[in-house]
């Protein structure tokens, strides 16, 4: 199949074409470059075909019209939240787990907690004992004592320090 080119652009000098060994070989060569320059897109620098591309997981590339249109996927764990409503007992907590503490409860905080987990909690009127279960919490290892009524808070378990924090 032949495939039909442009003209030259830029003329070989006639110095060249006066040379019976320079010619064919210019000739070819600026044939070949100006071939090249149209298979991928000329003056607009657009590569036709982009299959033998590596491409990375989380990056996807749509070619639309004259635009391209990326598009990251990075996909986020979902942490399903663990409801459970306590009522005058003592109680160990799990990871990323929602606590309604009810008629002066204790609620101990996970032994081994897992990387960013997440206790959050809600008292009644009543008092609520919060236990680090030997992690510090805010600092301290004693019990915490939360009598306000209504109070809700979340505690935060940080890795790298082994300590949980109130946010």
């Amino acid at each position: 199949m032949v495939q039909q080119v442009d003209p030259f652009i830029y003329p070989i000098p006639k110095k060249f074409l006066n040379d019976p060994e320079l010619r064919p070989y210019f000739e070819y060569f600026h044939r070949w470059a100006h071939d090249m320059w149209k298979r991928t897109g000329g003056s607009s620098d657009d590569v036709a075909d982009t299959g033998l591309r590596e491409t990375y997981p989380w990056l996807q590339e749509h070619n639309t019209d004259d635009q391209q249109q990326i598009v990251y996927n990075v996909e986020t764990p979902v942490v399903q939240l663990i409801t459970k409503t306590i009522s005058r007992e003592t109680y160990t907590a799990v990871d990323n787990m929602f606590i309604n503490a009810t008629n002066n409860s204790t609620l101990v905080l996970p032994a081994n907690p897992i990387e960013n987990s997440q206790v959050d909690f809600t008292k009644d009127k009543t008092k609520l004992t919060l236990k680090g279960n030997g992690k510090k919490v805010n600092g301290t290892t004693q019990d915490i004592i939360f009598k306000k009524e209504r109070l809700g808070r979340q505690i935060r378990y940080f890795i790298d320090v082994d300590e949980w924090f109130f946010i």
